[in-house]
């Protein structure tokens, strides 16, 4: 039945109708405004922190332009800046009056007058005749061919002289042209004191109008070969940009350090060099000065990206802890400071003097001549690197030692006996190093006969070893009172005469090959008086209180030698010296070709691991890989042994890793080669490879350093680069040469190639360079002993240092430049 309309109104309505929903209205949409302004301040600052630096580096960018602006605007209007633009416009004035220049402008213009109707003529009869030629060469008629080539041969005597008339009217308009470039030179040269004012100036107005208009954005490399996907300029947006290193710009707001150079081919040579063999070069023309190269140059970031070299996560930008890769479980962190060097190897494991890497480089030297590689294999290096004898034969040792308890106190701890040897310790008790020795004595070839040592020698015979032991260069290899210039390449020889016997000394001296085949030690070419000379005064190097304590235990018992023989193979004695009986085994350490990325899980920290790895602010090792890693390979090149403590462990499982007397800094050198010893894969086409002429001079470097050639010679020059303020402006030089004196904070710096615009920058001359100016000072390679022998001369002599230098050991700097191969090779 149909409800009538008052029945339907007046039916009662429910409860919720009557309810008010629009406070629960109010408060969903504050909550989605909030939550809106949250994904936006999300979005604008805590996903995207690199809009902030953005903005922060263009606002200091503005800032430093504005200055150099007002800066270069307030030098413009300086009396010194208008004395020079008066003395440029007088030129000007005076030019512009020249009568010889009016002529020879009207000259000019008279010549090309000329040459434009002479042009015109050629041109006409040039048309005919290659179109006489066209037709003389399709024709088949020969009547015809005859008769067109009787016309080709007139027009030709029509042609030549029209060329010789040009060649001409062009060689005066060249020589007219010199004219003015030489009554332009007053012009030109004022001109060019005024171009660094204006030139300041323009790069001021260019840099704030690019700066002023360069828009916030993500900042992206990509490069599919390498698998590099680099957001890092994102944040760092200076690296690749010049100029924004003073204080006000800090990280990451500064320009990328130049870290090294490398002087490049002068520039525009290529440009300069004619085409032509008849093109005569512009002898007028001035020789620019050489470009220097820093590292972006030869690594740029559009192309190589940033974490191939400083490893991260370059992808990342929502945080700067995501983009260094310190978070947990990222393999490859930044790597801070020196240790960025560590990179290096992957890409230049064939080049062991590699340019703005000396940590690198040291700690790969460290870690061969140190003996590392008796132990441990490392595929990084070179052949001649790994092919090498480490540490002496040990056959001869009846015959060279003074006495066989010497053997002993030496084993048990060398650095008692002589405290910068490069011997390890191996923590050996008295009685093991007992047993080491007893197997060595046993196996070492008996001598001859037993000599007499001689109690002493004439002084007049001590004093002739002595001025040949100083004069035919043993301190360039060996050191004896450890002054400045002594080497430190082969043994200490302070107390050598507690140590080797008077006669072995002789005969070595005379012949040092015959007693150690792979030695390093050449002859010298010494007669026999000569040697027993030099051998006499080695013999007077002793200590005035012997340190070792004496015993007069046998070293003859056959059980002690088995002993022995049982530690020498634990702890792998026969790595670095060839023992008899021990040929030809295998290293016992593990191999480290892949140590920079081996899982920190697999470091053994032992009882240590909050101790040490607090030393670099963690609680894990597995929040920032890299710190954890450094800091573990550090701990062991202290104390190699320390993951033991307080655990229990059989003789046989205990660490057998021996301790080396490396100061921090080398440690710090030998941890940057660790790490950079990993599986990383780098294309072959992005790997530095040495071509023939390369790799032979690289091969070459490696064998004068094994044969210490660099103890007397020097090889290569010093680099030097400072900063000095001239004008309110900053200028950057970059020398080569030789550092002759430092005194008072200052560097006297002997130039061997001109640097244009620097006072006194004459090649030859000298200039003093504060230290507080100076940016990089790259140390040549060689020359060691001198400064020993200018010290000496010196002393003796009234001579300056800068004449004593005359005295040293030739500078082979250029010696290709100086001698025939052929001589040089013989």
């Amino acid at each position: 039945m149909r409800r009538t309309r008052e029945r339907a109104i007046s039916v009662p309505s429910e409860p919720w109708e009557r309810q008010s929903f629009s406070r629960y209205f109010v408060i969903v949409g504050v909550l989605l405004l909030a939550s809106m302004a949250c994904a936006l301040w999300d979005e604008v600052y805590t996903r995207r922190p690199w809009k902030r630096y953005q903005r922060d580096f263009f606002t200091l960018a503005r800032r430093k332009y504005a200055e150099d602006l007002a800066e270069a605007k307030r030098v413009l209007a300086s009396d010194e800046y208008k004395q020079l633009r008066r003395a440029y416009q007088a030129a000007v004035q005076r030019y512009e009056k020249n009568p010889t220049v009016l002529a020879t402008r009207a000259e000019i213009a008279q010549l090309e007058k000329q040459l434009a109707e002479v042009r015109s003529q050629l041109q006409l009869v040039r048309g005919d005749y290659q179109a006489l030629i066209y037709v003389m060469e399709h024709t088949k008629d020969e009547g015809k061919k005859r008769s067109l080539y009787q016309r080709v041969t007139a027009l030709e005597r029509e042609v030549n002289p029209l060329l010789a008339k040009m060649e001409d009217l062009q060689e005066r308009k060249r020589k007219a042209q010199n004219k003015l470039i030489e009554l332009a030179a007053e012009k030109d040269a004022a001109e060019k004191k005024m171009a660094p004012y204006e030139a300041r100036l323009r790069e001021a107005e260019l840099g704030l109008e690019a700066i002023q208009k360069e828009p916030i954005k993500l900042r992206q490399v990509f490069n599919q070969e390498l698998k590099v996907v680099d957001r890092c300029q994102s944040c760092h947006v200076a690296a690749d940009r010049k100029g924004f290193t003073d204080k006000l710009f800090a990280h990451p707001f500064r320009s990328h350090p130049d870290v090294f150079f490398l002087p490049a081919a002068a520039q525009g040579e290529a440009e300069a060099a004619p085409k032509d063999k008849k093109e005569k070069k512009d002898t007028n023309a001035q020789s620019k000065p050489p470009r220097v190269l820093n590292i972006l140059a030869v690594h740029p970031v559009e192309k190589f990206g940033c974490t191939p070299c400083h490893r991260g996560q370059g992808f990342a930008a929502s945080s700067v802890k995501d983009a260094h890769g310190e978070v947990e479980f990222v393999t490859m962190p930044l790597l801070r400071g020196e240790f960025a060097q560590a990179t290096c190897l992957k890409c230049h494991q064939q080049e062991t003097e590699l340019k703005g890497a000396p940590v690198l480089n040291e700690g790969r030297r460290l870690a061969v001549e140190h003996g590392c590689i008796g132990c441990h294999a490392i595929a990084q290096l070179t052949p001649e690197e790994t092919d090498r004898q480490i540490a002496p034969d040990l056959r001869e040792l009846r015959k060279k030692l003074v006495s066989s308890q010497w053997l002993v106190d030496w084993i048990e701890k060398p650095t008692k006996f002589r405290p910068t040897t490069k011997m390890p310790h191996f923590y050996l008790t008295r009685q093991q190093a007992e047993q080491i020795a007893a197997y060595l004595w046993q196996n070492a070839d008996k001598p001859p006969a037993e000599l007499e040592q001689p109690a002493s020698f004439p002084p007049n015979v001590i004093a002739a070893g002595k001025k040949l032991f100083e004069s035919v260069g043993c301190l360039a290899c060996h050191s004896l009172s450890g002054k400045k210039g002594e080497g430190d390449f082969a043994p200490n020889l302070a107390r050598i005469g507690e140590k080797m016997r008077y006669d072995y000394m002789v005969s070595w001296l005379m012949d040092p090959k015959k007693h150690q085949p792979n030695g390093l030690m050449p002859s010298l070419r010494l007669t026999r008086q000569e040697a027993s000379n030099i051998a006499a005064y080695l013999t007077t190097q002793r200590s005035n209180a012997p340190t070792f304590q004496r015993s007069n235990a046998s070293l003859d018992d056959p059980l002690k030698a088995r002993q022995g023989k049982t530690l020498i193979e634990h702890y792998g004695c026969f790595g670095c010296h060839p023992i008899k009986g021990m040929e030809g085994r295998s290293k016992i350490g593990a191999e480290l070709s892949q140590f920079g990325s081996k899982p920190v899980e697999l470091l053994d920290y032992g009882l240590l691991e909050e101790k040490v790895l607090h030393t670099v602010g963690l609680h894990h090792a597995r929040h920032n890989t890299a710190k954890a890693r450094i800091a573990w390979v550090m701990q062991k090149l202290r104390a190699p042994r320390s993951y033991d403590e307080g655990r229990y462990k059989e003789f046989k499982d205990k660490l057998r890793m021996p301790k080396f007397n490396f100061t921090e800094k080398q440690i710090r050198a030998v941890t940057t080669f660790l790490m950079g010893l990993t599986d990383e894969q780098v294309p072959p086409n992005w790997q530095k490879r040495l071509d023939e002429r390369e790799a032979a001079i690289a091969r070459g470097l490696r064998i004068i350093r094994r044969q210490n050639c660099i103890g007397c010679h020097q090889f290569q020059l010093e680099n030097l680069t400072f900063a000095r303020y001239d004008k309110g402006e900053q200028k950057i030089y970059h020398l080569e040469g030789l550092t002759t004196t430092r005194e008072e904070g200052n560097i006297y710096f002997q130039l061997w190639k001109e640097v244009p615009g620097l006072e006194g920058g004459e090649a030859g001359g000298s200039v003093e360079v504060p230290e507080k100016e100076v940016l990089v000072h790259a140390p040549g390679l060689g020359g060691d002993v001198v400064p020993l022998i200018v010290e000496q001369v010196v002393a003796k002599t009234e001579m300056e240092p800068e004449e004593a230098r005359a005295l040293t050991p030739p500078i082979l700097i250029g010696e290709g430049r100086k001698v025939q191969s052929p001589w040089l090779f013989e």
